[in-house]
């Protein structure tokens, strides 16, 4: 018998057409949650909520703050704990998926699934891009971290273990504290290979408008702060579990603060909220910013 699933959405400021992207797996999980961390009333969202409203087996539960990505993720986690499921899928806002790929994913994940599976997670297409070709396999590989949308968390795992999405986090990070958590309990962390679904990792630049090769993913700037923060803490953190991991978490940061710095239109910004998420890093300051 195929094992149940909830879906989690997060949503913050969604717009109309991102109801497209929820049914793109709608019809293909047993019940899904959606959690809206809209902090203002805003018009575009109450469209999208108007729509989605009327689908059966979702409910919607709406903060009227920004409580951050790991406390929306804590709540989905008890939600399905109390209706009695085991698996989790999380989504954003902005990720969808091709039919064939999510019917893929599910009959691949019912087939690898079992208790000493912490998370399992899918390739990432970026959005805009041309659809990936569809491979019908199952080939599954280990990694340290994968990122929570498009992923399939094990409850069981995490509440027997008492792990929780760290909160003090609040966005940036979440996703790979929570894998390496499981991994230190001796989860496995899996990835299936030729499984894809699109989703946004930051705003795109082509690289051949700057005269470089490939894309570079901009930010924000208040996410640049918490990349700042939170990268510095999971590299600390992890340090003597995970060195390589802890390395990489440097070396992604450098990256990401020279093309947000070199590229970005509001570089100065970039630069004023790096500092502050250094200062906050240093003394210790997490939470919301």
């Amino acid at each position: 018998m195929a094992e149940p699933i909830i879906a989690v959405l997060i949503t913050y400021f969604p717009v109309l057409e991102m109801y497209e992207n929820v049914l793109s797996y709608y019809n293909k999980v047993s019940e899904i949650l959606i959690i809206d961390n809209t902090d203002v009333v805003d018009k575009n969202s109450s469209l999208f909520f108007d729509k989605v409203a009327v689908l059966e087996n979702v409910t919607i539960i709406i903060n009227e703050e920004n409580i951050g990505i790991a406390q929306a993720l804590n709540t989905a986690i008890e939600f399905a704990r109390n209706k009695r499921y085991k698996w989790l899928l999380s989504m954003d806002q902005d990720s969808r998926f091709e039919q064939n790929q999510i019917i893929n994913y599910l009959r691949c994940f019912q087939k690898i699934k079992s208790n000493t599976v912490g998370m399992i997670g899918i390739s990432i297409t970026q959005q805009n891009t041309a659809t990936t070709q569809f491979i019908e396999s199952c080939e599954v590989e280990q990694v340290d971290t994968v990122i929570t949308s498009g992923s399939i968390l094990n409850i069981e795992a995490v509440s027997s273990n008492n792990i929780l999405f760290d909160e003090s986090l609040f966005i940036d990070g979440v996703d790979d504290d929570m894998c390496l958590k499981l991994k230190k309990q001796n989860y496995d962390i899996l990835r299936f290979k030729n499984i894809f679904f699109q989703h946004s990792l930051g705003q795109d630049v082509e690289g051949a408008k700057l005269g470089l090769k490939g894309y570079r993913n901009l930010h924000s700037p208040v996410r640049m702060y918490y990349i700042t923060r939170n990268y510095l803490l999971l590299s600390k953190r992890y340090a003597k579990c995970f060195p390589e991991k802890s390395k990489e978490y440097k070396k992604a940061l450098l990256n990401r603060i020279k093309n947000n710095i070199l590229f970005n239109s509001k570089r100065f910004s970039i630069i004023s909220n790096v500092a502050l998420g250094l200062i906050h890093y240093y003394t210790n300051r997490l939470g919301k910013k």
